[in-house]
């Protein structure tokens, strides 16, 4: 009798350990190219904070599993794509063990106490970056120009920017965020493999750009719109961490809404904010509302 009963679990609907591999493995290919530059720019930095976020995100994970004798299953790449992520989201000129904490907190907390993998929770690269953020903004400063140099804080203090070196990446900012190419190339993957819809994506800029116009009509020019989009971390927030299975809405409508939200939030903290690592908040609050959106979204039954 039990062997023919039919579980339903949260969504989304992953049917086999090797659909979650081959999805992994398309997202490592999309961040290929984004940390490729960021070894090409930062040389032994950026290979260590990869190195070290990956390991330790697998270690978690393993060791996690291995205590509460869950089966183990670090080879489906989710591990490896959450350390990549990590690893983009920071600074290259940051303290090693910023990849350590950020790599135990993701896995350890945010993945597995609060959730796991198909299920409705924090987006674990978001949470760990607001924590690191809050916790050690002096570690989370460092880069190689000052902070006020930095192409978004540049458009916050009124300067202009030039989009073109933002384009190539040779700006400075956090490894992941600072060649809109790469990411665009990355972008292009996630959308050919269908690994990602692009209706989170195209709502969000849209709504960023409406936004950023609206709230900006006075000092409003193309270079400036580009610029926006090409930096502080945009592009990655909009097809890497944005799109996340886990913390995204499932129905078209509720993505729709969802990627709507960010854009206005993130337009608007770009227009009256003082960082652009506020984007990591918006992101935060775009996952806690993500059940909201679900329940507002999700198909009622038709009943006589």
């Amino acid at each position: 009798m039990e062997d023919n009963l039919k579980y339903i679990t949260a969504p989304p609907h992953i049917k086999e350990k090797s659909d979650v591999t081959k999805i992994m493995f398309c997202f490592i290919l999309a961040l290929l190219p984004v940390a490729l530059f960021a070894v090409y720019k930062y040389n032994l930095n950026a290979i260590i904070h990869l190195i070290i976020t990956v390991v330790v995100c697998m270690s978690t994970d393993y060791l996690y599993r291995f205590f509460v004798k869950k089966q183990t299953n670090i080879t489906d790449g989710s591990a490896i794509v959450t350390g990549i992520l990590l690893a983009m989201v920071i600074p290259a000129e940051a303290p090693y063990y910023i990849g350590i904490i950020s790599g135990i907190f993701a896995i350890l907390i945010v993945r597995h106490i609060i959730g796991g993998i198909g299920k409705f929770y924090l987006n674990p690269v978001v949470v760990s970056k607001c924590l690191l953020l809050i916790v050690f903004p002096e570690a989370m400063s460092k880069y190689s120009e000052s902070v006020s140099n930095l192409p978004v804080e540049r458009m916050l203090n009124g300067y202009s920017v030039n989009t073109f070196r933002m384009m190539v990446g040779n700006v400075d900012g956090n490894m992941g965020e600072i060649c809109a190419a790469a990411l665009l190339i990355g972008a292009i993957i996630l959308v050919v493999t269908g690994v990602i819809d692009i209706y989170i994506p195209a709502a969000y800029i849209l709504a960023f750009i409406l936004t950023i116009c609206v709230l900006n009509i006075g000092h409003l020019n193309t270079n400036y719109i580009i610029g926006q989009i090409a930096g502080g971390g945009f592009l990655l927030a909009v097809w890497f961490l944005a799109t996340d299975y886990k913390s995204a809405p499932v129905t078209l409508k509720g993505q729709i809404i969802y990627g709507i939200i960010l854009g206005l939030l993130t337009g608007a903290v770009r227009v009256f904010g003082t960082s652009g690592e506020n984007i990591y908040f918006v992101l935060l609050i775009g996952n806690i509302l993500t059940p909201l959106i679900e329940n507002f979204t999700i198909p009622k039954p038709f009943v006589n």
